[in-house]
C-alpha cells in the first residue's frame, strides 16, 4: 500500500468513525428510552451527534456527513425510520447543509415516509416536488403532486398580490405625496424590474393608470401633462393604445370633485371652528360685562 492509499484509508477512518459512533448513541438512546418517547429521543442524540462532530468542517464537509449519518439511520434495521424523518427535517433547517444532501437519502424512504417529509414547510416546493416524485405509488404520486401544485399557485398569487399593492401604493399617492416625473418613473421601474409574480396584464394595467393619474395631476397643478419622462413608464404608441386622453380626463375630473369636496369640508369645519371661538368669546365678554355691572351697582348701594 503506497502513502496515498494510507493517507486516504486514515482520512476514510476518520470520517467514518464519528458516523458510527453516532448512530451506537442513537441505538442506546432508544433502547433505554420509554416507548412513546424513542422517536424523540433518538432524533435528539442524532442531532447531538451531528453537531458534536462537524464543529470543524466546511459546509460541503457537512452535507456529505449529514447525508452518510442519514443514511446510516435509514438502513440500520432496529432504529425506527422516523427518527431519521426527524433527523433529514432537522438538516433540512440546518443553515450550513445543503438540502440536496438528505434529500437524496429521503428519496429512499418508504412512500408513507416521504408523504410525511413533503408536508414540512421547511423545505422548498421544488425539493417537495422532487420528493414526490420518488413516490412509487402512482395514485399517493398523483394526489401529492396535486395538493403541492395548489399549495404553489396559493403561494404565487400572494405573492402577486403584494407587488400588485406596491403599485397601487404609488397610483394611490399620486395626488398626496406630489412626486416629480422622473422619480415616479424609476419607482414604477424598480417595483416591475424586482417583480416575479406580475403578469403582463397587471404591468400594463397599472402603468396606464399611473400615468393617467399623473397626468390629470401635471394639468391640474402646471397646465402641461410633462409626457416626456411619463413615456418612460407607458411609451407614446401604449397611450394611444389604450385612450390615455379619455382616462386622463375621468382621471382628471375625479381630482377636481376630491378638491370640491375637500374644500367644502374645509371650510365647514373652519365655519364652525370660528363660530365656536366667536361663542366663547361673547360668553367671555358677556361674563365680564355682567361682573362689571355688579361692580358698579355696588358702588351705588
Amino acid at each position: 500500500m503506497n502513502l496515498k492509499d494510507i493517507i486516504k484509508k486514515v482520512l476514510g477512518t476518520r470520517k467514518i468513525n464519528p458516523i458510527k459512533k453516532g448512530i451506537e448513541e442513537v441505538q442506546k438512546s432508544i433502547d433505554k428510552a420509554d416507548d412513546d418517547e424513542v422517536i424523540d429521543t433518538g432524533a435528539k442524540i442524532a442531532y447531538q451527534s451531528f453537531e458534536n462532530s462537524t464543529k470543524n468542517m466546511t459546509p460541503d464537509e457537512k452535507g456529505e456527513f449529514a447525508q452518510e449519518f442519514a443514511n446510516s439511520l435509514v438502513n440500520k434495521e432496529k432504529i425506527p425510520q422516523d427518527v431519521a424523518v426527524q433527523f433529514i427535517n432537522s438538516m433540512i433547517k440546518e443553515e450550513e447543509v445543503a438540502n440536496e444532501y438528505v434529500i437524496e437519502v429521503a428519496k429512499d424512504l418508504p412512500d408513507k415516509k416521504i408523504v410525511a417529509l413533503v408536508g414540512t414547510e421547511e423545505i422548498p416546493i421544488e425539493d417537495r416536488k422532487e420528493l414526490i416524485e420518488a413516490v412509487t405509488d402512482d395514485e399517493i404520486r398523483r394526489e401529492q403532486m396535486e395538493k403541492i401544485n395548489k399549495e404553489e399557485r396559493k403561494r404565487e398569487e400572494k405573492c402577486r398580490k403584494k407587488e400588485i399593492e406596491k403599485l397601487r401604493k404609488i397610483y394611490n399617492n399620486i395626488y398626496s405625496e406630489n412626486i416629480g416625473d422622473s422619480e415616479l418613473a424609476e419607482k414604477v421601474e424598480d417595483i416591475i424590474n424586482k417583480s416575479e409574480y406580475l403578469s403582463e396584464e397587471d404591468i400594463q394595467d397599472f402603468k396606464t393608470k399611473i400615468v393617467a393619474r399623473k397626468i390629470a395631476y401635471n394639468v391640474s397643478k402646471f397646465g402641461n401633462s410633462n409626457l416626456a419622462y411619463l413615456s418612460k413608464i407607458l411609451s407614446v404608441k401604449d397611450m394611444k393604445e389604450v385612450g390615455i386622453v379619455d382616462l386622463a380626463k375621468k382621471e382628471y375630473e375625479s381630482l377636481k370633485e376630491k378638491r370640491r369636496t375637500f374644500s367644502e369640508e374645509y371650510i365647514t369645519e373652519m365655519m364652525e371652528k370660528h363660530l365656536q371661538k366667536g361663542k366663547k368669546s361673547d360668553n367671555q365678554e358677556n361674563k365680564l360685562h355682567s361682573t362689571t355691572y355688579t361692580h358698579e351697582d355696588d358702588n351705588e348701594k
